[in-house]
């Protein structure tokens, strides 16, 4: 039988991929508070980049 191999980089991509969802998820409870402060500007940049571990799982 032929077994596949794993691909490493593909798997860790996948790894940093989960926790960019998921500091999006957290992020979102810091984007309610504190609107306009440099730290509200800050989370909602970090957010914004994050966002492309989403297509990652497509």
């Amino acid at each position: 039988m032929d077994k596949k191999q794993r691909i490493f980089y593909l798997d860790f991509i996948r790894v940093i991929a989960i926790l960019l969802v998921i500091f999006i998820h957290v992020s979102t409870i810091d984007t309610t508070k504190h609107i306009g402060t440099t730290d509200w500007q800050i989370i909602k940049m970090l957010n914004y980049f994050a966002h492309i571990s989403v297509p990652i799982f497509l």
